[in-house]
């Protein structure tokens, strides 16, 4: 390490009962089913309880499906499922601030979330462009933060997509989008290289 320079910081960790609560969700939508199959089997007379199992069982079916496909987005260890909390959006006021298409980690969004018609139309992808780095919010996949020093490279690709390289453990894979007025906001924040 250079003389003057800080070590880099230990990654948050996140309050065990939001990372347990998640694996047991997972556990009870892969386990429960089974469950009942045997306990239908072997009639254990559950049939009173039926209506309340199969909605617990959906609603928890739909919320762990949420949690699975933000692993295309985050790593294991910073998802829904890991101990550890992604970096808090800086305390400053954003340089843009906007909707775009693009991608964050294995999640491409091309347009709307909803398909819905005028000012109701909402980009599923938000992006936050500070000093400090670039922000992103994903529907109900989560949000994240990458931070100018961990910035490699922005390089533009086939057709005006512009790819944004980093070394943030938080992310799967390199930001992507077109926007203009994105691209020109992370132009003004990259450090030189």
């Amino acid at each position: 390490m250079e003389l003057g320079r800080t070590p880099p910081a230990l990654p948050r960790r996140k309050p065990r009962w939001r990372y347990w609560l998640a694996r047991v969700m997972l556990a009870y939508v892969v386990v429960a089913p089974v469950v009942h199959v045997v306990g239908s089997v072997l009639h254990w007379g559950a049939a009173k309880w039926e209506a309340l199992w199969v909605f617990s069982w959906v609603s928890c079916t739909i919320i762990v499906r949420w949690m699975v496909v933000s692993l295309f987005v985050f790593p294991i260890k910073y998802s829904v499922f890991g101990p550890y909390a992604r970096t808090p959006l800086p305390d400053e006021k954003p340089i843009w601030a906007g909707e775009s298409a693009g991608a964050v980690g294995h999640i491409g969004v091309s347009g709307d979330f909803i398909s819905t018609t005028g000012s109701l139309a909402s980009y599923m992808a938000r992006w936050r462009v500070f000093r400090t780095g670039v922000a992103f919010k994903l529907g109900w996949f989560g949000s994240g933060f990458v931070h100018c020093d961990q910035f490699v490279s922005f390089t533009e690709t086939y057709g005006g997509r512009w790819v944004l390289e980093h070394t943030s453990p938080e992310l799967t894979r390199p930001l992507a989008f077109r926007k203009k007025e994105l691209v020109a906001a992370v132009k003004r924040i990259m450090p030189p290289r």
